[in-house]
């Protein structure tokens, strides 16, 4: 998926539920908050340069978003990683401004640790 394409996703996931692709990224909170299977991540459609040109703000989920979720067995915060996705929609969170932020929600079925940057 190119640069374009992930954008529109990005920023429509709710009309994009269902589209498979491959994204990279750094995570960015994996924690009690968070929960065993789920993390946020800033993404992008490839591999970038430096850290801060990632970002698409998303949450990603993997197995049953619960408990049993191998696939992120090995996931640490800060990691950079490729992932193997598939949109589910947005949701909408509280901000530490007390405002909200709405992100696109991703389904993670494979992931590959990449070079820190």
């Amino acid at each position: 998926m190119g640069e374009r394409e992930f954008a529109h996703l990005a920023s429509e996931p709710d009309e994009n539920v269902g589209v498979n692709l491959i994204a990279t990224g750094i995570v960015t909170q994996f924690d009690a908050a968070t929960g065993r299977c789920s993390f946020r991540a800033s993404l992008a459609h490839d591999i970038l340069d430096a850290r801060w040109d990632y970002d698409v703000n998303a949450f990603v989920a993997a197995g049953d978003g619960e408990t049993n979720c191998p696939v992120v067995d090995d996931v640490l915060p800060d990691d950079h990683l490729r992932m193997w996705l598939t949109t589910v929609g947005s949701m909408t969170y509280d901000n530490v401004m007390g405002g909200g932020n709405t992100a696109p929600v991703f389904l993670v079925h494979q992931v590959e640790l990449l070079p820190e940057l």
